[in-house]
């Protein structure tokens, strides 16, 4: 008898319908984490030019939002309020630029890491007791080291985003 005829092969899938859905989920939660990384980043830089240039109180959200070519629902996912936004700022200026660039310049790298860390733990020990040192003293050392091996701020950013999204159970 002979041989019944096989249908012909199907062309590859391609790695989208043959990687694991594991793998492909991991790859969207980094893009959809970089993205927000690269917003939150939008939101305060846009932030910082418009309240130095015009200050808090004649800076509107809408401009905010404008400036940084984000909507008001991405500047809400990030931030509470305007406040909320300012205190990023602040931070940001604080911490990563000031304190971290004097350290850097005046003492080096490995003390600007460590200055920075401690500083910003110190900082929230007010606010959330003694508990929190440890936990922000690790997460600035990680956050500085990035600043350092990357020269920029876009990693270290990306790692705090990632870092709320574990702490929402977001990413689990």
């Amino acid at each position: 008898m002979p041989a019944k005829p096989q249908p012909p092969a199907s062309p590859d899938p391609g790695p989208e319908v043959t990687g694991s859905s594991a793998t492909r989920s991991r790859a969207s939660s980094a893009r959809r984490a970089e993205h927000a990384a690269d917003t939150r980043e939008a939101l305060i830089g846009a932030a910082r030019r418009l309240f130095a240039a015009d200050g808090f109180d004649d800076t509107g959200t809408e401009q905010i939002v404008a400036e940084a070519r984000v909507t008001r629902g991405a500047l809400y996912h990030h931030f509470r309020d305007k406040a909320d936004l300012f205190a990023a700022v602040a931070e940001e200026v604080f911490f990563r630029r000031l304190v971290y660039g004097w350290l850097a310049s005046s003492r080096g790298a490995a003390v600007a890491i460590w200055g920075s860390a401690v500083a910003f733990a110190a900082i929230h020990v007010p606010v959330y007791g003694f508990a929190v040192l440890p936990i922000d003293t690790a997460a600035g050392l990680l956050l500085g080291w990035q600043r350092w091996m990357t020269g920029g701020w876009s990693a270290s950013g990306l790692t705090h985003v990632a870092a709320n999204l574990i702490a929402e159970g977001v990413i689990p």
